[in-house]
């Protein structure tokens, strides 16, 4: 038990790494110490892919998080040409989460509508105001809804971190300096729910969607045969909830 409990432990050690990063990381941006924000903000997507290949082979999420580790560090160069890169990155981390997500699941039909809805009136209500930027912020946005309408119909912890995912990308567009933190805070969370989602077992991820078949296991021996002679079928009887 002891030797289990530790394995236990140093499983989840780069998530409570990555906890005390990202507070670090809301620290500096809110008391405006971008020194610091070079040391923590690269250290994020690494402790997560550091968790993620301890829980199963290296995936289209783990490659997702390869572009968003260079995405944050591109991010932190104050001038245009460090925002495109940024941009470019993410939107591969976007183009992998997509795929990830669509992979094992189908997208539910009121999520995608939503995600696309506001894609669009976003774009509509803000694209004056991004002048050159307009094409780049119009394709990656529509790349963040997708991830996002995608993401719902994974898991309820894949789903949340998809939707804050979106809301951090929306706060940081805002330009807005006392909401920085919050989009800082909210984007942490969001790739560490996205993981911890990914992470768990495949049944798992299913059994929290309602609505879904999922496969319910006899759970004992049977005879071989039900009460009216037929040959019982050991496989898996499909519910829906």
């Amino acid at each position: 038990m002891p030797a289990m409990m530790r394995v236990t432990a140093g499983s989840t050690l780069p998530l409570k790494l990555f906890a005390v990063v990202a507070a670090v990381e809301v620290a500096a941006v809110t008391i405006g110490v971008p020194a610091l924000q070079w040391i923590t903000r690269p250290l994020l997507v690494p402790l997560l892919i550091w968790f993620l290949i301890r829980k199963r082979q290296p995936d289209m999420v783990v490659y997702a998080l390869g572009f968003a580790a260079a995405g944050e560090i591109a991010l932190l160069i104050p001038n245009r040409g460090g925002l495109l890169t940024g941009m470019v990155f993410f939107l591969g981390t976007l183009v992998c989460l997509t795929l990830a997500f669509l992979n094992r699941a189908k997208p539910l039909p009121a999520p995608s509508a939503f995600f696309a809805l506001l894609a669009v009136s976003g774009n509509a209500l803000f694209g004056d105001q991004w002048g050159a930027l307009r094409v780049p912020m119009l394709v990656y946005s529509l790349a963040l809804a997708a991830m996002a309408a995608a993401a719902a119909g994974v898991s309820l912890l894949i789903a949340a971190g998809g939707a804050l995912f979106l809301v951090s990308d929306v706060l940081t567009g805002l330009s807005n300096d006392d909401l920085d933190p919050i989009a800082v805070a909210l984007h942490a969370a969001a790739l560490a729910l996205i993981v911890i989602g990914w992470a768990r077992p495949q049944d798992e991820q299913g059994s929290e969607r309602a609505g879904v078949e999922q496969p319910v296991r006899r759970t004992r021996a049977w005879a071989g045969h039900d009460a009216g002679g037929r040959v019982a079928d050991d496989g898996a009887v499909y519910l829906s909830r």
